[in-house]
C-alpha cells in the first residue's frame, strides 16, 4: 500500500503511475465527483 508514499503526503506509486487515470487514492466523496466528471465528459462526447 506504499503507506511510506501516502505518510509523506504522496499517492501511492500504481495511482501515481497508472497511464490510464483509472486509480484514484483519497476520499471516497471526491473521488465519486472525479467519476461524475468523467462520465459528463464522455456523455458529452457522444
Amino acid at each position: 500500500m506504499c503507506m511510506d508514499r501516502v505518510d509523506a503526503g504522496l499517492e501511492p506509486a500504481c495511482v501515481s503511475k497508472c497511464v490510464t487515470k483509472c486509480l484514484h487514492f483519497g476520499d471516497p466523496g471526491t473521488i465519486s465527483e472525479i467519476r461524475r466528471q468523467r462520465y459528463a465528459r464522455a456523455a458529452a462526447e457522444f
